[in-house]
């Protein structure tokens, strides 16, 4: 683990799945974006907006917890005043899932937030045993063990589980330039590529693509390339490599919008 500047990430070899974040004193401003992973954040300080429609914003406040599903669309930001600082919990889809399947018996579905922002001090008090065992712990026993406790409590307080997501929940058109854009992320796309594959017009396919989505195909694309840098990151590859396999157009246009998405620089993220 390596602290740098205001933004420090931790992984364990024992908790596949679940990747730990600190951002202090920080005033960045997050676009829209998703996770296809449970991001879980405690506010310790200050106030920040994590969902904006028009002109309103949902606010978690100081001892707040923000609560985000798989898939949706949030922004993340300091609306003014001092800095913020907040931790950061970051969750395999399918660890939750056995986390719930653990405490309903039930073997299918998966849990969902049903709240994007909830005030709850024992699930907080969950979360920063984890945060604070997870990096102190020797034996993994330990950090398993406040894992578990930490989902638990909020699953049964703030969560349902809905059925698995069955064929037709999306249009076909949506499936199919989904399946484009990730295809290679280092080989230009167009839009008339993606009409083309959909069989759809250009104009319809920006607005079915953002109805289902809640991205424009150039975003939700990018969102892609971040992802998948991350994980290229996290095998040590060199920050120059990521961005040419992820087809940024060079190392700072790759350092400039993971920050933008992340917060945090390619060296920051892998260094922990």
């Amino acid at each position: 683990m390596k602290a740098a500047h205001n933004v420090t990430f931790w992984r364990y070899a024992d908790l596949t799945g679940l990747e730990l974040g600190l951002i202090s004193n920080s005033a960045h401003v997050f676009p829209r974006h998703y996770h296809d992973y449970y991001a879980i954040s405690c506010m310790e300080h200050g106030a920040s907006y994590c969902l904006r429609r028009g002109d309103e914003a949902t606010c978690v406040q100081t001892g707040g917890l923000a609560l985000i599903n798989p898939g949706q669309v949030h922004t993340g930001g300091w609306p003014g005043g001092q800095p913020i600082t907040y931790r950061m919990f970051y969750v395999d889809a399918g660890i939750m899932r056995a986390a719930a399947q653990d405490l309903t018996q039930r073997p299918d579905g998966w849990p969902e937030f049903t709240a994007l922002v909830a005030r709850d001090p024992v699930a907080w008090a969950g979360l920063q045993r984890l945060a604070a065992v997870a990096p102190a712990a020797r034996e993994p026993l330990a950090r398993q063990s406040a894992l578990c406790t930490a989902l638990g409590t909020l699953l049964l307080g703030h969560a349902q589980v809905r059925p698995a997501a069955g064929p037709g929940r999306e249009p076909k058109a949506v499936a199919i330039v989904r399946d484009v854009l990730a295809a290679d992320l280092a080989a230009p796309v167009t839009l008339d590529d993606l009409a083309r594959a959909a069989g759809l017009s250009r104009y319809h396919l920006l607005r079915v693509f953002k109805k289902a989505t809640g991205l424009t195909p150039h975003a939700y694309r990018t969102q892609l390339r971040i992802e998948h840098a991350k994980v290229l990151l996290r095998a040590g590859r060199a920050p120059a490599d990521v961005a040419q396999d992820c087809g940024f157009a060079d190392q700072a246009h790759f350092a400039n919008r993971f920050r933008h998405f992340t917060g945090a620089t390619p060296g920051q993220y892998a260094a922990a």
